[in-house]
């Protein structure tokens, strides 16, 4: 089994050479004034865990930037994870790391962070865009 642990956008996130997830600015509110806006770089940051008898095995993912009412994609990534070895018998921990610059949203309103193994729906959460200042 798999499963997200952490799904998150930020300001900037990466991967340290031992597998650590680095983090900076996690949020899920931006402010603009105007319309579409664009949002100059975020980060799309998740975290799995997976059972140690999934190791060497292949699944396709696809981590998604939607609205949320017409479902129109802003990001989308498919990409094959391979599950890497595990450590003794442990759950093995994995990260995946979208950078997103300049990332336009045409309106304010609600949009989905959503990741999918195998067209099947493991994890979402909302960012809301809101127009005004904070």
């Amino acid at each position: 089994m798999i499963k997200p642990t952490l799904l998150a956008v930020a300001d900037y996130a990466n991967t340290g050479e031992s597998g650590k997830l680095n983090i900076m600015g996690i949020f899920d509110v931006i402010y603009s004034q105007s319309f579409p806006t664009r949002h100059h770089q975020l980060f799309l940051v998740s975290r799995f865990i997976a059972d140690p008898d999934e190791s060497g095995n292949k699944y396709n993912f696809t981590f998604r930037l939607a609205y949320i009412d017409s479902l129109e994609e802003i990001v989308s990534v498919a990409v094959e994870i391979t599950i890497g070895e595990s450590n003794q018998g442990a759950f093995i921990p994995f990260n995946y790391l979208i950078q997103g610059r300049s990332i336009e949203f045409k309106y304010p309103g609600t949009y989905l962070f959503s990741v999918k193994m195998n067209d099947q729906l493991i994890g979402e959460i909302p960012i809301t865009i809101i127009q005004g200042t904070p």
